[in-house]
C-alpha cells in the first residue's frame, strides 16, 4: 500500500503501474483508453452524491479513432481537461458557473474544450465539443477536431443539439 504523500509525488505512471505511456504504437486496438491515459480515467472514478454522466454521441467515437491513432497527445490533453470539467461540475451548483482557461463557449450553448494545460511538446490546436444539460446533469460528447475543421464540427453539433428532446440549453 503506497501512502498519499509518496503518491503525490509519483508519477501517474509509476502509480498506475500497470499503466503504459500515452505514446502513439501500432497495438493500440488491445490497449484500452484507461490503461493509455491513466491520469484521465482515474480521476473520472471519482463519486459524489449529484454526478454529472456523459453521453457519448456517435461523430466522437469516429472522430476519436482518428486521434487516438494520429494525434494521441492532443487527444490525452483533452480528455484531461474533459475529467477536470466533470470534476467542476460536480462541484458547482449550477452549470453555468463553470470556468476554465481551457473552456470555450460557442452558439447555441455548446462549450469547445482545448487542449491548453501542462504538455512538454507544442500540441495542435484540438477541440473537444461537449453541450450541458442541466436538467438531467448530462454531457454530450458531441465530437473533436481541430481548427481547421472547427465550422464543421460547430455544424455538427449544432445538428447534434436539436435532435436531442427535449431541447434545453444552460
Amino acid at each position: 500500500m503506497v501512502g498519499p504523500t509518496l503518491l503525490r509525488s509519483m508519477s501517474p505512471f509509476q502509480q498506475f503501474p500497470h499503466a503504459t505511456s500515452p505514446k502513439p504504437s501500432a497495438a493500440h486496438d488491445d490497449d484500452p483508453p484507461a490503461r493509455r491515459y491513466p491520469v484521465v480515467f482515474a480521476s473520472l472514478t471519482a463519486t459524489h452524491v449529484s454526478m454529472w454522466r456523459m453521453q457519448i454521441a456517435a461523430e466522437f467515437e469516429r472522430s476519436k479513432k482518428h486521434y487516438d491513432k494520429k494525434r494521441p497527445a492532443e487527444l490525452a490533453a483533452v480528455l484531461r481537461n474533459l475529467a477536470r470539467l466533470l470534476e467542476q461540475l460536480n462541484a458547482l451548483p449550477h452549470c453555468r458557473a463553470a470556468q476554465a482557461g481551457f473552456l470555450h463557449h460557442e452558439p447555441a450553448g455548446i462549450w469547445a474544450l482545448d487542449q491548453k494545460g501542462p504538455s512538454r511538446t507544442k500540441l495542435q490546436e484540438t477541440r473537444l465539443y461537449v453541450f450541458p444539460v442541466e436538467d438531467n446533469q448530462t454531457l454530450h460528447i458531441i465530437t473533436i477536431g481541430n481548427k481547421n475543421s472547427q465550422a464543421t464540427d460547430l455544424r455538427c453539433a449544432v445538428n447534434y443539439i436539436r435532435s436531442l428532446e427535449p431541447y434545453r440549453q444552460p
